[in-house]
């Protein structure tokens, strides 16, 4: 009886143990899979050191935007999407979706950087707008994904930027305030004298001899750069939305010093086209002496 008793003890033992083994078996084998559906969510960051505006200047025929808006996206979970623009809304002059362009609208990932841009019906609606003030645009973008793994396949996101239509610099106002200069002396108040009153601005630079020379002085290059910045008169600089002009380009050779002033524009400005390279190879002016050389 006793041993009975005991054979059925262990019968149940190993069935318990192959019970527990089996269950050990199938949880290492067959894991919990976790599918619940995610939901889309996508958002962003303005890149180039958080620029959030387009500058346009409206008076150009071509090459109108001068700076336009880049946002870097990321994408949760990690799928691909479309973008498109649905509504734009401002209290300024009113603006499309149609008016406006990303510069990539599908298969859109983590880590992708979508430029927004005006089209040219948008500036041609913004050539009423009052120069050198800001407009302010909510720009809402919907993503949109076809992926099975996500439930909620819509993210929209409102994206606040401001639409800057420029003021034009044009190559006549430079010259003009060139001209307005009228003389100025290499040592600044006495020495070789240059008149300034026929500039024309011209790729190679204008060219200007010198009256009033003397052999016994040597002039420096750097001097006469200065004595001519100081002669631009700051109300005209002012006037023509320019900050000061950097002359340290300046160099000279035998008898001519070769002037190089650039300029750049105070926000809300923006050169014409055809004399944008003012800001990188300068405003040119080369200096002859009769008589005397250059130093420095």
């Amino acid at each position: 009886m006793k041993k009975s008793i005991i054979k059925i003890a262990l019968c149940l033992i190993a069935v318990l143990f192959a019970v527990s083994c089996g269950n050990n078996a199938n949880s290492s084998t067959n894991p919990t899979i976790n599918d619940t559906p995610k939901n889309l969510n996508v958002t962003y960051t303005f890149l180039n050191n958080g620029n959030d505006r387009i500058d346009v200047n409206t008076a150009a025929n071509d090459n109108q935007i001068k700076k336009e808006v880049d946002l870097k996206i990321t994408v949760s979970p990690t799928v691909s999407v479309d973008a498109k623009i649905t509504e734009v809304t401002s209290t300024g002059i009113a603006l499309e979706p149609t008016d406006f362009q990303l510069s990539k609208t599908s298969s859109i990932t983590t880590g992708d950087e979508i430029r927004i841009s005006l089209l040219s019906t948008g500036i041609e609606k913004l050539k009423s707008a009052t120069k050198k003030t800001a407009i302010d645009y909510t720009l809402t973008i919907e993503f949109t994904t076809t992926s099975e793994d996500v439930e909620n396949k819509t993210s929209t996101r409102d994206v606040a930027i401001s639409v800057m239509p420029l003021q034009e610099i044009t190559k006549t106002q430079i010259e003009n305030m060139i001209k307005g200069v009228v003389s100025f002396y290499a040592n600044g108040l006495n020495g070789a004298s240059f008149n300034t009153s026929g500039f024309e601005l011209k790729a190679l630079g204008y060219d200007i001899s010198a009256t009033s020379d003397s052999s016994a002085i040597t002039y420096s290059a750097n001097n006469a750069a200065a004595s001519l910045s100081l002669k631009i008169d700051s109300l005209a600089l002012y006037n023509l939305g320019l900050n000061s002009p950097d002359y340290s380009s300046t160099t000279y050779s035998g008898k001519t010093a070769n002037l190089v002033f650039k300029f750049t524009p105070k926000l809300g400005y923006c050169f014409a086209n055809d004399i944008e390279t003012i800001m990188t190879s300068g405003l040119k002016i080369n200096l002859t002496l009769s008589a005397s050389s250059w130093k420095d």
